[in-house]
């Protein structure tokens, strides 16, 4: 059986999914910058990994058989983090995003890609549609966005 690579495993949102995922019987490949320290299960393989680190991300693409990517790792909002310019988020959320999106597509793997409402800007409105316009006005925004248009290329 084939790994569901999950990016960002040590996520709010990805212990959530692994948890599931575990529990529905698949196998899951996390990765995360820190440890694990969520998981102990036959079924998960953790693996303390950068994906801004191109060679360490394609090593793991070459070494494990994947079925499966869902990237949810990204540098969020600034909440907390003062440090964060947007060299910082255009490396992790569009670049490295775009390291998976090669790969995985040249492996012939399906992708889910949690992006953002951040890539709309600030709407007047109550629902999201595909009829509205993306306009992101943060550096997080914007880098999502640009991850969103690199995937598009992909299809």
């Amino acid at each position: 059986m084939s790994y569901i690579l999950v990016t960002g495993s040590n996520g709010f949102i990805a212990s959530f999914l692994i948890d599931k995922l575990l529990k529905k019987g698949y196998k899951v490949l996390g990765i995360s910058t820190s440890e694990n320290k969520k998981f102990n299960h036959d079924n998960f393989k953790h693996i303390k990994a950068d994906i801004t680190q191109c060679i360490d991300i394609e090593k793991i693409f070459r070494n494990y058989d994947i079925s499966v990517v869902i990237h949810l790792a990204a540098i969020a909002h600034l909440k907390g983090r003062k440090d964060i310019d947007w060299n910082d988020f255009y490396r992790v959320n569009t670049l490295a995003s775009k390291t998976l999106f090669n790969l995985a597509a040249d492996s012939n793997i399906d992708i889910f890609y949690a992006s953002t409402v951040d890539v709309y800007g600030n709407l007047n409105v109550t629902n999201i549609t595909e009829d509205c316009v993306p306009k992101p006005n943060t550096d997080y925004g914007l880098s999502k966005f640009l991850a969103e248009q690199i995937l598009i290329e992909k299809t």
